[in-house]
């Protein structure tokens, strides 16, 4: 028995996060990025989210035929470039200088009981990333990831204090545990940098989950500052 899509003439896609529908069950890489609204398409890059997770550049004259069952997901990006990383033996390409661990995780298809290291250059120590954390893949030379069991114990990650390296568990804490973790003392205020470089203030009884390479600044309560 044919499937809805053949019954209703109509075929979807999701390119990020929007789910698409056209008549035509072949598409160029092209139609992909009009139907979403991504124009001038030859600014993007558009990458095809393969059934075993494995990510394909798909080139703007490139056909697709999306009459199979399912629905085809597509990933694209604003950018001039792709870059490459590799995750054990295998290559992969990306669309951002930067990518998150569980986009590292889908692509490779690295279970949970996996930890993923990024192998450092120049003699310096590898570097677990964490859940919710972010790789660089801008500097000079290919990313190489690798996977390995993850350990028994608690999982020490590298952060920054007032721009210095300290080395404290990843996971939850409270803002009371985490100050007392990075040798903040009680009197004073610790602020979290975010993604825009923003200072956030932690409040008192606030949760907050350490991963590597997360940034502090402690400094004198403010006024009216609890």
């Amino acid at each position: 028995m044919p499937d809805d899509a053949f019954r209703t003439g109509r075929f979807e896609i999701k390119v990020n996060d929007q789910t698409l529908s056209t008549n035509d069950p072949k598409v160029r890489g092209r139609d992909i990025l009009e139907l979403a609204g991504l124009e001038p398409v030859d600014e993007y890059v558009l990458l095809k989210r393969m059934d075993n997770g494995d990510l394909e550049d798909i080139n703007l004259a490139d056909e697709e035929n999306i009459r199979q069952p399912g629905v085809e997901r597509y990933i694209a990006f604003r950018t001039d470039r792709v870059f490459y990383f590799k995750v054990d033996d295998r290559r992969y390409p990306w669309g951002a200088a930067t990518i998150g661990e569980a986009d590292l995780r889908e692509t490779a298809g690295v279970p949970e009981d996996k930890a993923i290291w990024l192998e450092r250059r120049g003699g310096a120590p590898d570097e677990q990333i964490e859940a919710g954390a972010t790789a660089r893949l801008d500097d000079e030379g290919l990313e190489r990831f690798y996977t390995a069991d993850r350990p028994a114990g608690p999982v020490l990650v590298t952060v920054f204090l007032d721009n210095e390296a300290k080395q404290i568990r990843s996971g939850d804490y409270t803002t009371e545990t985490l100050k007392a973790a990075l040798g903040v003392g009680e009197h004073l205020d610790l602020d979290f940098v975010d993604a825009s470089n923003a200072l956030v203030q932690l409040q008192p009884g606030q949760h907050f989950v350490v991963v590597a390479g997360q940034k502090f600044i402690s400094h004198e309560r403010q006024g009216g500052s609890s």
